[in-house]
């Protein structure tokens, strides 16, 4: 174990009317003024202009009125696409954890539907917008809504290939997991996945990541990839399950506690890294930032190990590991690392914006399962790391 002070682990208004005021004299040939008597009043003379401009202000503002509210139908109706291909086969994954305005979404980007609104209130109608399981679909493009929800309530029948993708590991294991699972090659995935501005504007949570790496964005789950799938439709996937999974967990995909999404998914990466166990991953979280904000290096053995790659010989991190040129060495660069170090779950992303409240610093492998002991001074953690 290095001399260092570590925090390691297991490494328009209405027209106005005005009254017309009635003369009370009338003046004769001689200059007088005599009242003018009901007699001599001549009755006035309609007013038909008037009568035709109110007319048409009625006529202007019930036409205003109707086209509000058919702008308001149609608002509500939503857009309708007029322009699809009726009974094109298509595949389509409906991520886990999907609310009924996300499925609608993805069958109108992918032509099954014509309109989302028509589709979500007929659901509705029948009691089945609850109903519908996540999984891999083949569909047909504009289905008959009726026909559609009930597939979609009685679930996939994919029968392709599954990959599981485990939490912590990297990008290229996940490539490894893809290529052995299915007929897209490692090759492939990884050009994708290493091309994360091809994504940004579909997931635009992943712009500004490190070095244009997916790393940390493929969230980990077990997969339903077919044999016609492609290397982009598999990284599509895995990024549309991390935005649902995690938007649904409340985490924000704009970042939380000042650090973006990009550095909120790193930070979970180090915990991910770190322990395997829940009631950690808090605690763990809450040493990083306490180190974070007193400026003291991160010190995490899991970052080494990731810096070094293919060179990591396995059995801890050495003196000699501690010297690796890289971005990634936490022990001689301060703050975090520039990217993610592996796909940590949703927990860790959770724990990463909601740390426990401690003053700890340092923590230790203190038990045979891998639990963990945690100190806030480094006499403690001395004590403790002497005494095993």
């Amino acid at each position: 174990m290095p001399e260092y002070k570590p925090a390691h682990g297991k490494h328009a208004a209405a027209p106005r009317q005005y009254a017309s005021a009635q003369p009370t004299a009338t003046q004769t040939a001689q200059g007088h003024y005599k009242p003018i008597s009901s007699s001599e009043s001549k009755p006035p003379k309609k007013k038909r202009g008037g009568v035709i401009a109110a007319i048409l202000i009625v006529l202007l503002l019930a036409g205003a009125a109707g086209g509000y509210l058919y702008y308001r139908h149609m608002q509500h109706k939503g857009e309708t696409k007029t322009d699809i291909e009726a009974g094109i086969e298509k595949e389509i994954t409906i991520p886990e954890g999907a609310l009924g305005t996300e499925i609608a979404q993805i069958l109108f980007d992918n032509d099954i539907i014509a309109n989302k609104r028509e589709f979500l209130d007929r659901a509705a109608e029948r009691g089945d917008d609850a109903k519908m399981k996540p999984g891999t679909y083949t569909l047909k493009t504009l289905m008959d809504l009726d026909e559609l929800i009930d597939v979609l309530c009685k679930g996939p029948t994919f029968s392709g290939n599954k990959v599981t993708i485990r939490e912590g590991i990297t990008l290229e294991a996940t490539a490894d997991a893809v290529a052995a699972n299915t007929k897209i090659s490692k090759k492939d995935f990884l050009a994708c996945a290493n091309n994360a501005k091809a994504y940004e504007e579909e997931f635009p949570f992943v712009k500004g990541a490190y070095n244009n790496s997916l790393e940390g964005f493929l969230l980990p789950k077990t997969y339903d990839i077919s044999d016609s799938a492609t290397a982009d439709d598999a990284v599509r996937m895995m990024l549309r399950q991390f935005e649902t999974e995690v938007t649904a967990a409340g985490v924000s995909l704009d970042g939380a506690n000042g650090y973006s999404i990009l550095e909120i998914v790193t930070i979970a990466s180090l915990i991910e890294g770190e322990t395997r166990f829940e009631d950690e991953r808090g605690k763990v979280a809450s040493v990083i930032y306490n180190r974070l904000d007193q400026g003291i290096a991160l010190q995490i053995d899991a970052a080494i190990i990731y810096a070094l790659g293919d060179k990591y010989k396995g059995g801890g991190v050495t003196y000699d590991d501690l010297e690796v040129d890289s971005p990634y060495n936490v022990y001689k660069n301060p703050g975090l690392p520039p990217g993610p170090i592996c796909s940590p779950s949703v927990e860790s992303i959770v724990a990463a914006t909601q740390p426990d409240k401690t003053n700890y610093l340092y923590y230790l492998v203190t038990e045979d399962d891998g639990h963990h002991s945690f100190f806030a001074s480094y006499d403690d953690f001395l004590k403790a790391k002497n005494s095993r």
